[in-house]
């Protein structure tokens, strides 16, 4: 303390000595007198040592004396106070992986002191899932000199638990342009880890829910199938046998009612099947404008009966033959157009097919059904294609309450 200004030795000394009870590193700024007898700034780093040559039993502290004006001191101040006051870790690791450098957020977030973990190696303190990945790392920084690294890895904190931290990293590099190791921050994004890891676990949950729910529908539905197709078929025997006008009326709504029942039960099956990946196209060479005429001639005397014009558009020049799922190409056809039927009173329902645009091997195609029907409120519009909604009241019986065509529709539409 000698060559130290008087006005900073008792300072310093009391500094000194509280350090190393501490046993913890000390920056502090001193004057010291020059051989000409000028004082100078200086920073002074004294970091602790225990059980050296020197001091076996005992502890040292070695100063490592750096001359700096008053400004470059005033602003190396300046930065200190907010690296220590941010909330990030801000790191510097060697090249061969050992901590270098630590702000206190490293206490904050770990509860491991700064002291106690310079100089020891990251991997202690890595998951050991994550060691791996912070090696490879490192050596792409240190060997390619890579100008950004980011990764998510996990760090041990005092109660054994890990926190999960993003690093964001920069290669650090000498005098000579050699890299040294590289410096960072840590941000603590241990809760939304925790947050993303529940979102999945429900979405998993829910997954298991749905494919479950599928597989009870798709099963229910095979089992009512086989007796229902039993009573439309002997009720279509009945109506071929001597009846009187009463009873052929009441097999003729027994058929219907069992028809309607039937096909609820094929679109619940269709679904329940699409939504557990069990449905699979078909794809094949078709007659595009033969699918599309066997929909209108299937639908045709429903829409006789209720005195309706069904009519179809086929634009010429369409290619005749088509790689397509015909049987699914129907199916969605027909629910679309018979929902048109349902739903109007009078008039005409029409099918329109045109081309929307081709290339050399693909044609697309714009499929439109136009009904005098009396329409959907606006207000129903966002929920058209949604199961189990009403849009609007049919104008006889209810052949699709439960609004489970639209729906199919939907999903054959993006299968």
């Amino acid at each position: 303390m000698k060559a130290c200004h008087p006005e900073d030795a008792p300072a310093s000394l009391a500094a000194w000595c509280v350090a190393a009870e501490e046993r913890r590193q000390l920056d502090i700024q001193i004057r010291l007198r020059r051989w000409d007898g000028a004082w100078r700034w200086h920073l002074a780093s004294f970091r602790c040592w225990t059980r050296t040559a020197r001091s076996p039993n005992g502890l040292e502290l070695l100063p490592i004396f750096t001359s700096r004006n008053r400004s470059s001191f005033l602003l190396q101040r300046r930065v200190k106070q907010i690296v220590d006051a941010i909330n990030e870790i801000i790191i510097e690791v060697t090249r061969e992986g050992n901590w270098s450098f630590l702000n206190p957020a490293w206490t904050a977030h770990t509860g491991f002191s700064v002291e106690e973990t310079l100089g020891e190696p990251v991997n202690e303190w890595l998951h050991p899932d994550d060691r791996l990945d912070y090696s490879a790392r490192l050596g792409e920084i240190v060997s390619k000199s890579q100008s950004f690294k980011r990764s998510e890895l996990r760090f041990r904190t005092t109660s054994g638990a890990y926190r999960w931290m993003e690093a964001v990293t920069l290669p650090a590099f000498d005098e000579e342009g050699s890299a040294t190791g590289f410096v960072g921050a840590l941000t603590d994004i241990h809760d939304r880890k925790e947050a993303e890891e529940e979102l999945r676990r429900v979405r998993e949950s829910s997954d298991r829910a749905n494919r479950a729910k599928s597989e009870f529908l798709a099963t229910i539905s095979c089992e009512l199938r086989n007796p229902l197709g039993g009573l439309v078929g002997k009720s279509r025997a009945l109506l071929e046998a001597k009846l009187t006008n009463s009873e052929r009326e009441t097999a003729s709504h027994i058929v219907e009612s069992a028809q309607d029942l039937l096909r609820v039960l094929n679109r619940l099956l269709d679904l329940s099947r699409l939504e557990a990946g069990s449905m699979k196209l078909v794809v094949g060479p078709a007659d595009l404008r033969l699918a599309t005429e066997d929909v209108i001639d299937t639908l045709a005397a429903k829409a006789d009966r209720k005195r309706l014009d069904l009519a179809l558009c086929f634009q010429s020049g369409l290619p005749k033959r088509v790689m397509i799922d015909a049987g699914r190409y129907r199916q969605l056809l027909s629910i679309l157009v018979e929902n048109a039927i349902d739903f109007t009173a009078k008039g005409n329902v029409v099918l329109s097919v045109e081309e929307h645009g081709k290339s050399s091997s693909e044609v697309a195609l714009h499929i439109q059904i136009e009904d005098t029907g009396v329409g959907i409120a606006s207000e129903k519009l966002p929920a058209l294609f949604e199961r189990f909604a009403a849009r609007r009241q049919p104008t006889d019986r209810e052949p699709d309450k439960l609004g489970l065509g639209l729906a199919l529709a939907r999903e054959l539409a993006f299968a």
